[in-house]
């Protein structure tokens, strides 16, 4: 067996699901904005949990390992994989502070 060929034991990764990840937050989100410009109501909760699981879909998109590097199907991953998901999961977290205090006004 060559050193290219993958074994039963290497995951393979793929955008298809962080890329559905993302799509499905981002809806979400829109619904959220549509429902807080209608009645008034912001639930920080939703927005702050939503930005975070983008900032992880997001960068999963760009390299699909970051997606799962944060989880169980990520335990084989190196730590610097580890950090770059969470500054990921970080930067979504910083957009849904941005905007809670700056669309918002909360």
């Amino acid at each position: 067996m060559s050193t290219n060929t993958p074994t039963l034991n290497t995951p393979t990764y793929s955008r298809l699901i962080p890329g559905a990840t993302l799509g499905v937050v981002l809806v979400l989100l829109a619904l959220h904005h549509w429902y807080a410009v209608m009645y008034k109501s912001v639930y920080p909760v939703v927005v702050l949990l939503l930005t975070l699981l983008a900032g992880f879909a997001a960068g999963g998109t760009v390299y699909p390992p970051l997606f799962y590097a944060a989880g169980a199907y990520g335990r084989h991953l190196p730590a610097y994989m580890k950090v770059i998901s969470g500054l990921c999961a970080a930067c979504g977290l910083a957009t849904g502070f941005y905007l809670l205090f700056v669309i918002y006004s909360f």
